[in-house]
C-alpha cells in the first residue's frame, strides 16, 4: 500500500485524517512509516520519557546527534539496545550511553590445516572463518581488531601433538596488545604426544585493541597443531556490553 499523498497548501481532507488514524491505531499494517525525530510513548505508570531514536552499529550514536535521557536505540550488529542515561550536554555531547543486556557471538576463526609450534611462544594463524560478518579478523597480525569500547568475552583453544612425549608443559595464552592477559590449562597427560587446553576471559577493550591466540609450551620438541582435527585450535570473540561514557 502506496503513503496517500497529502496536497500542500490545501486544507487537510477527511481522507487526509483517515489516513493518520489508520497508521496511530495499527488498522493500517502494511505501511512502512519513517519519521525525522524520536517516537515516544508513555503510558500510566510510566512516569519518566522514553524514546526510540533509530538504529545504529558498533555501539552507541556517537559522533553526530543530540540525544535525551530515555532514548532507546538498537545496535543492528551486537543485536542488543543502548539506552541513554545522560543528556547531551557538557562533557558528553551525544549523551552517556548504557548497554541493556548481552550481545552475542560477534566472531569465530579456526585452523584448517596444522601449524608448527615453537619451544616458547608461537603465535597462532587462524585461516578459517566459521562466523565473522564485520570481517574483525586481521591475517596481517593474526588477531581480532576490537571497534568499539566495551566488555568482550573471549575464548580459545589449541590442540597439538607433541614431536616428542615427555612430561612437558604447553599453554593457550590470550594476549590483549602484546601483553599476556589470560592462560589456560595444558590439558596434557605427562608422557602422551597429545591433547588440548581452553582458554577464556572478560577483557575491557577501547577500539583498536588487538586480541590474539598464543601457544606456549616448554617441549624441546614442540610438534605442531592437530593434524587430523585442526579445527579444534579456534578463537571465538563475543560482545557482553558497555557503559558508554
Amino acid at each position: 500500500m502506496a503513503l496517500y499523498q497529502v496536497t500542500r497548501n490545501t486544507a487537510s481532507t477527511a481522507q487526509d485524517l483517515n489516513q493518520v488514524i489508520n497508521l496511530l491505531t495499527g488498522t493500517d499494517t502494511s505501511t512502512p512509516v519513517t519519521v525525522g525525530n524520536r517516537i515516544s510513548a508513555k503510558m500510566s505508570g510510566a512516569t519518566a520519557a522514553s524514546a526510540y531514536v533509530g538504529g545504529v552499529q558498533y555501539g552507541p550514536p556517537y559522533g553526530a546527534g543530540t540525544f535525551a535521557q530515555g532514548d532507546l536505540a538498537i545496535d543492528t550488529v551486537y543485536g542488543m539496545p543502548w539506552t541513554c542515561y545522560t543528556a547531551s550536554g557538557g562533557p558528553y555531547p551525544q549523551g552517556a550511553w548504557q548497554s541493556a543486556g548481552a550481545g552475542g557471538l560477534v566472531a569465530r576463526w579456526y585452523q584448517s590445516y596444522w601449524q608448527g609450534l615453537n619451544s616458547g611462544s608461537t603465535l597462532i594463524t587462524l585461516d578459517t572463518p566459521s562466523f565473522d560478518p564485520n570481517s574483525m579478523w586481521d591475517t596481517s597480525v593474526w588477531g581480532y581488531i576490537i571497534p568499539t569500547y566495551g566488555t568482550w568475552a573471549v575464548t580459545g583453544a589449541v590442540h597439538r601433538w607433541y614431536g616428542s612425549s615427555g612430561n612437558y608443559r604447553c599453554h593457550p595464552v590470550l594476549r590483549l596488545n602484546g601483553a599476556e592477559v589470560a592462560r589456560g590449562d595444558d590439558g596434557e597427560v605427562p608422557g602422551t604426544w597429545g591433547g588440548g587446553g581452553g582458554v577464556e576471559a572478560q577483557l575491557v577493550c577501547n577500539p583498536g585493541d588487538l586480541i590474539q591466540l598464543i601457544c606456549y609450551t616448554n617441549a624441546p620438541s614442540p610438534g605442531h597443531t592437530d593434524v587430523l582435527y585442526p579445527a579444534r585450535t579456534y578463537l571465538s570473540l563475543y560482545f557482553v556490553g558497555a557503559q558508554e561514557q
